[in-house]
């Protein structure tokens, strides 16, 4: 049966009449009549009589099994019976059920059909289930049997055209075939397309989660996955499976799933219109794709929620969280399970004469908020309707090489695919070429990678182009224009002059475009336009900052203008201006003044005349409380709410207030400035580390080519050798074959020869006997080796197997140190030193083997590390006095490894206390 399937047979099960399956061996280029013709000649019938019913199709007999879509060990049923006509759909086509593209409630059918009909998309559609023997989701197969015998003998009379003509009973008709019974109701049922599946297999159906054939973006990490799971909200939002785990697995740690009385504990999408709030998954099977122990998580908190919904509780004994559902009115409760006595309302141990003083949450009241987001601009791409379709496509291009849809965010034209690295121009749809490299470079001042560079012959390209024309061509790059040849320095384009003119051009024509805003540039990238200008402070800001800014008091007065009225030299406040508050007495001191700098308004200046009045002493709160840091007045203050408050006069809590905001505002500034730094070298370090490890990848690749073709080179040898001493072997006998042929043929005609002239009489005998006597003689004197002039003794032997192929796991080698050393541990001896111990760092065989271990205690000035031991050992014991170790103290210990690379990271430190 494995040749078979190696040769493309596979068996299938056949059920004629019967209970009884016939292994029948099969080949996919098979016809269904030679398929009957087979059935026929076992079971002893005419092959005009039979009918082949698979899937709750009859199968035509022009129809070739691969084109049926029958898999291994698949059960077909063959009746007698005469011809019924199979309902094609609504292109004329008799579809297999594993073609079939469902729809969902809100789906368009047309939609549906002219993707399941299409061949171009990418995917062929196809459910998913829950595979319990594979405990995992996988693709799934459509199968179909008679609800009332329970038998796959039967014929539809349409095809489900939905969900819910699958999953709901009755919605289905068809005409069982099985004698004696006259069902009509079609059931359908679904089994895992991974493996052979046993009669009674059934996998539960996951009707959410779809082949991405529309190749819509992921929900949450915008990367075109598949499958996907589609929630049931208007938009159809797509999340792909693993980040739907981390969904739900962030939902779960929050306790944030919701109770449905319909569905159960389950979740609704992520997205952020109202309706998806209450668009709930109805299947809880879909949560499968947790890992186990998150699912069991999931199931444990479901069933705490449905028990405290119910007015149970939770018991509370050690180990145990039994739900319990006592009888209304019950306070002292005893758990079934570990014999736990508890008062129902605060969960303590119930004593007689127990008084309740408090009462404990439950873990659902604790329930934290979620901080699970996501992206606007995803969510409006993660549609499942056609319109997201057009929106990807008007905002990205394809690959040309593998027709993935790739979205391009600012830099060069000169695209490379993350998927299968084609590179290719942007503009011009095709592979790069010096051509898209001398028109199509993209200058600019705001990315180190759009800096034009000029080359010797003074043709300027963009740093990114110069950058890839190294990676192609080395140290000595050719212009694409006039192919003239440029040695680079030694730092490599770097170095390359920049073309000063064109940048002073292109600054000037970036500044004339538009304006940033000056605090978004600080804070966020890439900064927001500048939309207005304040003539006071005199910057250009968007509006979220100038709101922020101006609606604090020392700033309401300022003159805001549209940055476009104010470039074209329009002032006018009423059509221009932007609404400000109405001024107040104390506002009036913040004329002219510049948020964030440091010439702030003087106390001196402040009018007492504008300063509330307390409401109980009907007093001027002219002091500031920085206790309860709000105004008080002096009777507040001396015999108030306020006395032994810490307590100033307005002017100088301003003038300490103010100071104390400077100094933070100094710090938050300092802070942003360092981060923002930090984030660029950040986000280069993690080009580089992608650029490391496209080279990494490629000299393994190279080394392991040169390998394998080093040993097809060897095979080739020696195959030649093993042919050439073959060769030799069977000439030799391949002669001595062509002699024993001849030897006999002449010892036939002898033997001929000599019955004839026996046959004779007397004297014709004699006359012929000289003749025959001759030709025996000569016949027996013929000369031939009787054994095999060689032998089948032709061996091949490969002495140093098992090391060459040890050889080859382990001959690449990582350029990094070894791992830390694990499990270190400290013990004091009988004779009071230190015996430390601890393991190696894990196998790798890709990291070069360690040399030796470095020990060290926090015996140094200030409790520093010193070195006091470097060897091969993992286990040994230190003198406390050669060590220099402190008695009485306590003292670290910790451990690295030494490879050819140099020093790893040094493990866990272990403490333990000197003795003396």
């Amino acid at each position: 049966m494995a040749a078979a399937r190696r040769s493309g047979r596979h068996t299938i099960f056949v059920r004629f009449n019967s209970n009884t399956n016939i292994p029948v061996t099969i080949d996919p280029q098979w016809t269904v009549l030679r398929l009957k013709q087979e059935i026929a000649a076992n079971q002893g019938v005419e092959t005009s009589e039979l009918r082949i019913i698979f899937a709750g199709r009859e199968l035509k007999d022009d129809l070739q099994l691969k084109d049926a879509e029958i898999p291994h060990q698949s059960v077909i049923h063959a009746v007698r019976g005469g011809r019924w006509s199979a309902r094609p759909n609504r292109h004329g086509q008799v579809m297999p059920l594993a073609r079939l593209r469902l729809s969902t409630v809100g789906e368009d059918e047309e939609e549906v059909a002219s993707s399941t009909d299409g061949a171009s998309s990418r995917r062929q559609a196809q459910y998913f289930v829950y595979c319990k023997t594979c405990k995992q989701v996988t693709a799934g197969k459509l199968r179909v049997c008679c609800s009332q015998c329970k038998e796959g003998a039967i014929v539809l009379q349409q095809d489900p055209s939905s969900w819910e003509d699958v999953l709901k009973s009755g919605r289905i008709r068809g005409s069982c075939k099985k004698a004696g019974c006259d069902g009509n109701i079609v059931e359908f049922y679904f089994k895992c397309a991974q493996h052979p599946a046993s009669e009674g297999d059934r996998c539960v159906a996951l009707p959410l989660i779809r082949a991405n054939t529309r190749e819509i973006p992921c929900l949450a990490c915008a990367d075109d996955r598949d499958p996907v799971l589609v929630f049931p909200c208007p938009d159809g939002h797509a999340v792909c499976l693993e980040c739907f785990a981390i969904y739900s697995t962030t939902k779960l740690n929050d306790r944030q799933f919701v109770h449905s009385e319909t569905y159960g504990y389950t979740l609704p999408c992520p997205g952020s219109s109202g309706s998806c709030n209450s668009a709930l998954i109805s299947e809880a099977h879909h949560f499968r794709v947790l890992e186990p122990d998150q699912y069991d998580r999931y199931q444990r908190f479901g069933t705490e929620e449905y028990v405290l919904k119910e007015g149970g509780v939770l018991c509370p004994g050690r180990g145990c969280g039994m739900g319990l559902l006592p009888a209304p009115g019950m306070r002292c409760i005893r758990c079934d399970y570990c014999q736990f006595e508890f008062c129902k309302e605060c969960k303590e141990p119930f004593q007689r004469g127990h008084s309740c003083n408090q009462t404990q949450s439950n873990p659902t009241t604790n329930a934290r908020t979620s901080n699970y987001r996501v992206n606007l601009e995803n969510a409006r791409r993660a549609r499942w309707e056609a319109e997201a379709r057009q929106v990807i496509e008007q905002i990205s291009k394809k690959c040309p090489g593998c027709q993935t849809n790739i979205e391009k965010n600012g830099g060069c034209n000169h695209m490379t695919c993350s998927r299968c690295h084609f590179e290719w121009c942007w503009v011009c749809l095709i592979r790069w070429n010096p051509d898209c490299q001398g028109t199509h470079c993209n200058y600019g001042t705001g990315f180190p990678q759009r800096i034009p560079r000029e080359l010797d012959c003074r043709h300027t390209f963009c740093t990114e182009c110069l950058l890839k024309l190294q990676e192609l061509q080395g140290s000595v790059i050719e212009c694409s224009s006039c192919k003239l040849r440029t040695l680079l320095p030694a730092n490599g384009v770097d170095g390359l002059g920049k073309n000063m003119d064109l940048l002073r051009a292109v600054l000037q024509s970036e500044e004339e475009e538009q304006k940033l805003c000056n605090f978004c540039i600080q804070k966020v990238y890439p900064p927001k336009p500048a939309t207005f200008y304040c003539s006071d402070c005199e910057v250009s800001m968007c509006g979220s900052c100038s709101d922020n800014i101006h609606s604090q008091l020392e700033f309401r007065c300022h003159d805001i203008n549209r940055a476009t009225a104010v470039k074209d030299g329009v002032g006018d406040d009423t059509s221009t201006s932007r609404p400000s508050s109405s001024l107040s007495t104390l506002s009036q001191r913040s004329l002219g003044l510049r948020p964030g700098l440091n010439n702030r308004p003087s106390s001196s200046l402040l009018n007492y005349s504008a300063i509330p009045e307390c409401p109980t002493h009907k007093e001027k709160t002219k002091y500031y409380c920085r206790n309860c840091r709000c105004l008080c007045c002096a009777s507040c203050h001396r015999y108030g709410s306020h006395k032994n408050h810490s307590c100033f006069q307005v002017h100088e809590a301003e003038e300490k207030e103010r100071k104390a905001l400077v100094k933070l505002q100094t710090q938050v500034e300092q802070r942003g400035a360092k981060i923002i730094k930090a984030r660029g070298e950040v986000q280069q370090t993690i080009e580089g580390v992608k650029k490391n490890t496209i080279e990494v990848k490629d000299i393994a690749r190279r080394y392991y080519r040169e390998l394998r073709a080093a040993i097809d080179q060897a095979e080739t040898i020696l195959m030649e050798d093993i042919n050439k001493r073959s060769d030799v072997k069977l000439k030799a006998l391949n002669e001595q074959l062509s002699q024993m042929i001849e030897i006999s043929s002449l010892t036939t005609t002898a033997c001929r020869n000599c019955d004839n002239a026996l046959s004779l009489d007397y004297y014709e005998m004699l006359m012929l006997k000289k003749d025959v006597e001759t030709e025996i003689m000569s016949v027996l004197e013929m000369l031939c080796e009787i054994e095999p002039v060689a032998e089948a003794d032709l061996g091949c032997q490969f002495p140093n197997h098992e090391k060459l192929l040890s050889n080859i796991r382990s001959c690449a080698k990582l350029v990094l140190p070894p791992g830390p050393p694990e499990k270190l541990t400290c013990k004091i001896t009988d004779n009071y030193n230190v015996h430390v111990k601890w393991d190696p760092p894990e196998d790798n065989l890709f990291l070069y083997p360690v040399l030796c271990y470095i020990l060290q205690s926090s015996s140094g000035p200030d409790n520093s590390f010193v070195t006091i031991y470097k060897g091969k050992e993992s286990s040994l014991t230190i003198d406390k006095i050669a060590a220099n170790l402190a008695v009485g103290k306590q003292v670290q210990f910790r451990a690295c490894a030494l490879n050819l690379i140099g020093q790893g990271p040094w493990g866990f430190p272990y403490g333990i206390k000197i003795p003396e």
